[in-house]
Parts: C-alpha cells; sequence; structure tokens
C-alpha cells in the first residue's frame, strides 16, 4: 500500500522521524517497508507498506498507519474519526428510506447533497492522488478517492438526477450492467446489485465497481454519497469472477468494518462541501448487522513470560495496551484487556503476546538453547533417511528438494496455487529429469565431469502416501551409459549397504524406489548415529547468465602445471571464472596438457566474439611460454 510521508504528517501536530528512521521504525516493529520512492516533483515521500492480512481491516489507510505510529511512538493523533467517542452526526438525518434486500450488505448509508458544482480537483488533491499511483477525475470523485486512502472507507456518487432512491438487493443470473469505463459486467445470484429503487435497474456492483447508468457528468448539480458494508467473502468470489479488483473491493474482502460506513460517509461530505460546494440536505443509515463488540481477553502475567522469554514491567505492558487504545484491568494475576472496536484481529491471548513483543522490540527477545528432551521414540525413516544421504554424500551425490506440485498428474488439488501446480506429483523421477536437465549445462562451471544428485520425499497416488527416493545422473552432453553407470554402481553400492539386496533399476541414468516396505523390513534403530560434519561453507553470488567453455591443449616439455595455469590464467580477461587441468598424457617424451577456460559475466550474455578474443590472448601467452599449441 501507498503511503504518503505528507499526509501522515498531517495526523501529527509534533514532526515525524525523518523518512529512514520512521521506514525502520514500522520494519522493525509493524510492517516491512517494500520501497522508499522519493517524488521531489510533489514535495513528498511515498512509503510502500507491506500491511500483512491480519491487520488490513483497520491498517489499509493513511490513519491505520498513522495510528501505529502513534502506537510505537508514544503519541496522540490530531485527527482521528475513526477512534470510538468521536463519532457523531454532522448533518441532517432522515429515516432510511433504502430498500435492504441483500444478506451480503448489511450496511447502506446515503447522504444528499444538492448545489454541487463538478470542477477539477485542487492542485494539493490532484497531486496527492497522483504520487499514490491514481489519476485525478474532478473534485467529487477525488474526494472519494481521498478518503479512500485517508480512512480506509470505500465510497461511490450518484448522479442524483439520474436516480432519487436505492435499493441493494441480489442479482438475478445474467443480469448484465455497463461499469464504468464501458465495459459490461454479467452477474449471478451470489452478486450484490446497488440498483434504482424506482426502476429496479441496476447501478453498481456492491462492493466492486460503480456502474455507468448513474455516472456523474460535469452538469451534475446534486449527488447521492454511498457508504456501505458488503461481506468480505462474497464481495471476493465477486471481483474475482468478475477479474475486476478494485481499491474498494480490496478493502471489502479484507473485512473492514460496518461502523466505518457513517465515518466514511460524513468525511466524504465534508469534503465534497469544501471543495465543491452546495448543502447537505439528508443522511440516512441502513443497519441491518449486529453491532460490533468486543469481549475481554484474559492474559495471565506468566503466559506473557513464558510465551517470550523475557520479564517485561507490568506498567510497560499496561502502557502498550494504552497506547494500542485497549482498556485495561488488573484481576488475579492476569490483565482483563478489552480492545478496541476496530481491533477485530485482537482475539487471544496469543494475539495481545505478538503486538507486545513487536511494540516492545523483539531485539529484547534473545536466542537462549532449549531445555534437552529426553528422547522417547526413534523415527525409523528419519533415521535410514540420514543415514542414505550420509551414504550418497560420500561418493559425490548433492541433495536437491523440488516441489510436491505438478501441472498434470494422478491426485488433482480442490484449490490449487497456482495453473501450473493443480497435481501432486506421483514420482520424483520427473523432477529429477527436469532438475538433470537444468543443472547439465552447468558442469564446465562446476568443475565436474557430471552432475550427480539424489532426492528423499513423499509422492502421492490416489490410494497412499509413499516416501520414495530416486537418484539421477547425468553429463554435459547427456546420460551416457558407458560413462555414468559406474557412477550409478557407486550409489548402489552404498545405498545396499544400508538397505540390504535391493531392486535398483535405471532409467536413462534415473534410479527411483519405494523406501516404505524397504525400511519396514530393517531392524529398529536404538539411538540416531548420523553425525555430520560442520560445513562452513558461505553463500556468494552467483551470475543468473550463462557460462561459456573453450579448451586449450598444447605440447610442453617436463611442464609444471600449476605455473602454467596461473600464467594463461593472468591473460584471460575478467569474465573468467575458472580454469580446469582436464587432461594430460605423454608421447615421444613429450607432455600434452589441456585446460579448460570458462568465462561468465555478471551483466550479460557473453558473445563468441568477446570469448575468442579473451582466448586469442591465452594462446599467444602458451605460444610466448615456448609450447606448441594442438
Amino acid at each position: 500500500m501507498l503511503i504518503s510521508y505528507a499526509r501522515l504528517q498531517t495526523f501529527f501536530t509534533e514532526p515525524l522521524p525523518a523518512v529512514d528512521e520512521l521506514s525502520d521504525l514500522l520494519t522493525f516493529h509493524a510492517w516491512e517497508i517494500d520501497e522508499v520512492i522519493p517524488k521531489p516533483e510533489f514535495n513528498d515521500t511515498i512509503l510502500d507498506v507491506k500491511v500483512l492480512p491480519d491487520k488490513s481491516s483497520w491498517a489499509l489507510s493513511h490513519v491505520g498507519v498513522a495510528r501505529e505510529i502513534a502506537t510505537l511512538l508514544g503519541r496522540k493523533l490530531a485527527v482521528d474519526p475513526v477512534t470510538r467517542g468521536e463519532i457523531s452526526t454532522f448533518f441532517p438525518v432522515r429515516q432510511s428510506q433504502t430498500k435492504m434486500d441483500a444478506k451480503n450488505c448489511d450496511r447502506y448509508t446515503l447522504a444528499r447533497i444538492d448545489g454541487v458544482k463538478v470542477a477539477p480537483s485542487p492542485k494539493w488533491l490532484a497531486d496527492f492522488l497522483q504520487s499514490v499511483g491514481q489519476r485525478s477525475i474532478n473534485n467529487i470523485v477525488d474526494a472519494t478517492n481521498y478518503i479512500l486512502y485517508m480512512y480506509g472507507q470505500p465510497t461511490h456518487v450518484f448522479d442524483a438526477n439520474k436516480v432519487s432512491s436505492i435499493r441493494v438487493r441480489e442479482a438475478r443470473d445474467g443480469e448484465t450492467i455497463t461499469l464504468l469505463g464501458g465495459t459490461e459486467a454479467t452477474f449471478t445470484a451470489a452478486d450484490v446489485v446497488i440498483a434504482n429503487a424506482d426502476t429496479d435497474e441496476a447501478l453498481a456492483v456492491g462492493g466492486v465497481k460503480g456502474g455507468a447508468a448513474a455516472e456523474l457528468e460535469n452538469t451534475t448539480t446534486s449527488i447521492l454519497i454511498e457508504s456501505a458494508h458488503f461481506d468480505a467473502v462474497a464481495t471476493r468470489k465477486t471481483a474475482q469472477r468478475l477479474k475486476i479488483r478494485t481499491d474498494a473491493s480490496a478493502r471489502y474482502e479484507n473485512g473492514v468494518l460496518h461502523d466505518m460506513a457513517p465515518i466514511g460517509r460524513d468525511e466524504v461530505v465534508k469534503l465534497i462541501l469544501e471543495l465543491a460546494g452546495g448543502e447537505c440536505v439528508w443522511t440516512e443509515d441502513s443497519f441491518t448487522g449486529t453491532a460490533t463488540q468486543q469481549s475481554a481477553i484474559t492474559l495471565p502475567f506468566a503466559k506473557l513470560s513464558s510465551v517470550l522469554g523475557i520479564e517485561i514491567k507490568t506498567n510497560e505492558v499496561e502502557n502498550i495496551f494504552k497506547r494500542m487504545h485497549c482498556t485495561v484491568e488488573t484481576e488475579g494475576g492476569a490483565w482483563q484487556v478489552t480492545p478496541p472496536y476496530f481491533r477485530t484481529d485482537l482475539q487471544i491471548p496469543e494475539d495481545l503476546i505478538e503486538d507486545i513483543a513487536r511494540i516492545h522490540g523483539l531485539e529484547h527477545v534473545h536466542a537462549a538453547m532449549l531445555p534437552q528432551a529426553a528422547l522417547t521414540e526413534i523415527n525409523k525413516n528419519f533415521y535410514y533417511a540420514e543415514k542414505i544421504r550420509e551414504a550418497l554424500a560420500n561418493v559425490g551425490f548433492s541433495e536437491i528438494l523440488t516441489s510436491s506440485f505438478r501441472k498434470k498428474d494422478e491426485v488433482k488439488l480442490q484449490n490449487s496455487l497456482a495453473s501450473d501446480k493443480g497435481y501432486l506429483r506421483s514420482n520424483l523421477s520427473e523432477n529429477m529429469r527436469e532438475a538433470l536437465t537444468k543443472n547439465a549445462p552447468n558442469c564446465d562451471l562446476l568443475g565436474v565431469k557430471e552432475i550427480r544428485i539424489f532426492e528423499i520425499g513423499t509422492t502421492f497416488t490416489e490410494t497412499a502416501e509413499t516416501l520414495s527416493l530416486a537418484i539421477g545422473v547425468t553429463g554435459a552432453s547427456g546420460y551416457k551409459a558407458k560413462l555414468h553407470d559406474k557412477v550409478l554402481d557407486e550409489a548402489r553400492t552404498a545405498l545396499r549397504e544400508i538397505l540390504g539386496d535391493a531392486s535398483f533399476d535405471a532409467k536413462d541414468g534415473i534410479i527411483e524406489i519405494s523406501l516404505e516396505g524397504i525400511i519396514t523390513k530393517l531392524p529398529t534403530p536404538t539411538a540416531y548415529d548420523v553425525a555430520h560434519e560442520q560445513n562452513n561453507a558461505t553463500f556468494s553470488q552467483f551470475s543468473l547468465f550463462p557460462a561459456v567453455s573453450r579448451d586449450i591443449a598444447f605440447w610442453a616439455e617436463n611442464p609444471d602445471a600449476a605455473f602454467i595455469e596461473k600464467e594463461l590464467h593472468a591473460f584471460a580477461g575478467s569474465n573468467l571464472v575458472r580454469t580446469d587441468l582436464v587432461d594430460r598424457f605423454e608421447k615421444d617424451g613429450r607432455t600434452s596438457l589441456a585446460f579448460r577456460f570458462v568465462f561468465q559475466s555478471f551483466e550479460k550474455t557473453l558473445t563468441d566474439d568477446e570469448v575468442n578474443a579473451d582466448m586469442d590472448n591465452v594462446y599467444q601467452k602458451a605460444r610466448d611460454l615456448g609450447f606448441e599449441t594442438r
């Protein structure tokens, strides 16, 4: 979510910390800042705040982020109409005349303003909207968007000369609507329609997007302002089916409270009166739901210390609760905490503990070893899987972990993560084959003759889940039986020492076996006895561009291979990443050496001309050293 630093400042009387300091504060105590975007043309800086789903019902707005900053800094907001106790009726109220006939809309508020003048927005408003990625339309539409970003409540405006009364109803299968922008949408019975009560014509897709039938025009002088509450799940389903995801639908599907509807309406009315003039003739509020109520949460003192592993002073904890707008009482060695109405994410003691920890500062939680628990059971599958890992590693194999999801296979997922991950794998061989193909071109880069990999993982069929083992071998130019069957034989020998005389049939350099039946017949272990040596390897950045290999061979007398490699290496250019002696033999008193040079750039794919130019220098150096190139 894009947040304006300048707009955040309007919620405070004291200056905010500098942008970098504020970014760190939010990152370490609330939400990650994905990006800090300078906007010098607007004299502003935009923070891309990654609000997490559990906080989205109240935090997807400038006031939500500002309230969190106030909590972290121990300040009070200068402006916050959302906080209960500051809500009041600013404008005339009439008995609601809206017809409520949709189960997925439990609150629908309206306001009518007469005498407005549609015009371009003032510069400050147009600049703000542009800074957060929106375009300015006119002063009235921009006012609704501004309140959405400020307070998180979607609103919509109808031309009151085109519609005088509203009906909120369920859609009819096959019913259509022309949306703002001219596209057409088709409803199902699960959707909510905002309709003209007189003609029953669809005016908007409830919670998602407005229609063209009651769109504002430059000549519009009277408007109806909608501010409503729609069911989160129903709104998401409608938006997904129509392939329309708007800022409004994003707020509704994240559970914005129905309490926000009258607040958002009044804030929009105030801003439109300021920008477009006119008079608010009436407001109304149709509510068929239940009032938002928060129950007290019991948090024992001892539980807080037990979960966090640190002691926090009682007065500090209570201070944090008050900064969170909670009411707190102490009773029988526990806090009785009642969250504010908008913090519906606070339901259980662990929710409170999480907020205490992040607000107090996770840097206060220090790593400590847990007490050593007595081992009560040896997991047989894990024990022998560790044995297999150790044995294969000892003969040069590396373990891989691949996805359990496939584009097509036997067991279909009911709710897949993506179109190419709709099935569970029934074997390891397919993923092994893909891994071998992808890694084979890297043999020279890795300095190996062949790729040796294995995977231990679960496979799935309609009737069972099975622990399986797959082993694969290939060379730079693919699997060659004469070369690579010897490698597979090494693996077979190592595995038979653990698993006994099992069958290890191979196909195209891949062996796959089920471990379930084999491990069942093996002796039951009494203790874990595989101790892996500590690996001090550290990560280093690798290039995303392909490597290119070139060989050079020459005759030499009494050669020092290490010296020659060093000399040639120095003339191979900055893109050289590896040099290996790949062949050596003697004939007629002379020695033949062959070196392989591997080139790779971090910036681009190298061309043949670039690599050949470096190799020309290597050949020249070899001749300068008195060698006869072959």
